[in-house]
């Protein structure tokens, strides 16, 4: 497992990682001041933002389920604790976003391959029934 979201793991089997993109921001308000560059006044961490492509050969691992199940997540507005296969707790996130693109179409119309992306955006809120889980995990 390279990776589990709530209790949805990404590996090799179902939906395999090759790369995650994180964006950290801070928040800072600005004072406009005369013949002088803005005053800036730190306010505390921004949005913190994983974007996740995944690629899925459901021929070999996976499938438009896979996708599903992601969406399934997004629709439920819960947070979900994100635990590396390392082992470390990364906190609780919420899932902005599912794109999903389907190619190499057979006869059937199913898929060969599955291009997705899955956006994620960490909170303090921790709404998923796994959120106990990760205090006892912290500590």
């Amino acid at each position: 497992m390279q990776m589990i979201l709530g209790a949805f793991p990404f590996g090799i089997k179902n939906a395999g990682l090759d790369s995650i993109e994180r964006t950290t921001s801070q928040r800072f308000a600005t004072s406009e001041r005369l013949h002088q560059r803005s005053a800036n006044q730190h306010l505390g961490p921004g949005d913190d933002e994983i974007n996740i492509p995944i690629v899925i050969y459901p021929e070999f691992a996976g499938g438009t389920a896979t996708i599903d199940t992601l969406r399934t997540m997004a629709d439920s507005g819960n947070s979900f604790i994100l635990i590396d296969g390392r082992g470390f707790v990364r906190g609780f996130w919420i899932v902005l976003s599912v794109e999903e693109t389907q190619s190499y179409l057979i006869e059937n119309g199913a898929p060969q391959k599955i291009e997705a992306r899955l956006s994620l955006r960490r909170t303090d809120k921790q709404s998923s029934i796994l959120g106990s889980i990760a205090n006892v995990v912290s500590i």
